[in-house]
């Protein structure tokens, strides 16, 4: 309200309304996140757990609605143990998060981890120009028509485009031929409408 009645400017007045609830979120996130771990330290189990926090849908109308950031969320992985903070650069989704936390219980603990999983997903923090990242990414309205592949982002007009430093986008150097990602995401539609029956 304070920020909202702040604002000189018309324009910023309306902008600041029309995205208040988006606004004040975003501004308090920290601010809860921090007062969830303050009363969780309280708990006994607090040394032994593991917080995995994270989003499933970013916010649009305060961000990018093209391209791949507009799919990006926070993925936030806490325990009071950590010696220091580490920040992940490798391009990953939720489908990963899965394999690294069965591949790191099964490194570090004698837990019966199964030996296969139907996961699409590969560890979170892998490195390397040969990464066989395959992301099909979910609209809101249950479609998927995007997609990465490999260091590659296809748009839903089947652009290909090279992923840059901060998820920018810049046409692709490789022919659409080269990488046949129509083909893999068609296949990957197929194989999914297959096995969700």
């Amino acid at each position: 309200g304070e920020l909202i009645s702040s604002a000189d400017i018309p324009a910023d007045k309306e902008y600041l309304e029309s995205r208040k609830e988006s606004l004040t979120s975003a501004l308090f996130t920290d601010d809860m996140i921090r007062q969830f771990f303050d009363e969780y330290a309280k708990r006994s189990s607090y040394n032994n757990t593991v917080f995995v926090i994270t989003g499933n849908y970013p916010m649009p109308e305060l961000g990018e609605k093209e391209g791949l950031k507009k799919y990006h969320v926070p993925l936030i992985l806490y325990n009071n143990n950590l010696k220091q903070s580490s920040r992940v650069h490798s391009l990953s989704s939720h489908n990963d998060f899965s394999n690294s936390l069965l591949n790191y219980l099964a490194a570090n603990y004698p837990l019966d981890v199964p030996g296969l999983t139907t996961s699409l997903g590969t560890d979170i923090c892998r490195q390397g120009e040969n990464e066989k990242t395959f992301i099909p990414f979910l609209s809101r309205n249950g479609t998927v028509s995007e997609m990465v592949l490999g260091h590659y982002f296809m748009d839903t007009n089947q652009q290909i485009h090279d992923i840059g430093e901060g998820l920018s986008l810049q046409p692709a150097t490789r022919g659409r031929k080269e990488l046949r990602a129509e083909e893999v995401l068609e296949a990957f539609k197929l194989a999914n409408a297959k096995s969700s029956v």
